[in-house]
């Protein structure tokens, strides 16, 4: 009986080319999260070549390692795009020019090509789910830290940072955000394990 019903939506809305749209939107979506998580996968373990126009040197600041801020995990990023754009790498606001997976505005790429000290990420950079999330990386590392919080940065924090720039972690209007960061985090988090 469902099936039937389904049936009767897609065809009100277009039969075979809805089924077509959809399909390949949701198709689009996972493509585009997996390749962010191999990508980071790879780019954690040290073993990817560097990013196109990405020295050796690049490749060290922007992968993983020591410095990089607690939290800031496959977790995190698939919280993080939950919130920002549902998982959809393709999502678009208009009134803030945010883009991407991350929801990434202008004002972010120029900070973190500022942090570089050249211009490693371009505007197009946001729809590619590996180099937004390398953008973040980046962002994250110079503002989310212990000097700049005086003590160590939450996940909690480090959102609020990306949603709320570099002070976003002790901003009223991010408190809310922060919230829904966590209810995400929470929801992708595999639960503790006992040490029973």
């Amino acid at each position: 009986m469902t099936r039937m019903r389904k049936q009767t939506t897609i065809d009100a809305v277009g039969g075979a080319d809805a089924v077509a749209i959809v399909g390949s939107t949701l198709m689009w979506t996972m493509i585009c999260l997996l390749a962010g998580y191999v990508g980071w996968a790879i780019r954690g373990m040290g073993e990817s070549p560097p990013a196109r126009g990405q020295s050796a040197a690049d490749k060290a600041m922007v992968q993983p390692d020591a410095r990089e801020p607690q939290g800031a995990d496959a977790a995190f990023f698939a919280a993080l795009a939950q919130v920002e754009s549902g998982g959809d790498a393709a999502a678009y606001n208009a009134g803030e020019d945010a883009a991407g997976l991350y929801q990434i505005r202008p004002i972010y790429v120029r900070d973190v090509n500022r942090i570089l000290g050249r211009e490693a990420f371009s505007l197009d950079d946001r729809w590619d789910t590996g180099r937004a999330e390398e953008m973040v990386r980046i962002y994250l590392r110079h503002y989310a830290t212990r000097k700049r919080l005086g003590r160590e940065p939450t996940a909690e924090d480090m959102a609020r940072i990306h949603n709320g720039g570099p002070d976003g972690w002790r901003k009223r209007a991010t408190e809310t955000y922060g919230r829904r960061f966590m209810a995400a985090l929470r929801a992708v988090s595999p639960p503790a394990r006992s040490s029973d």
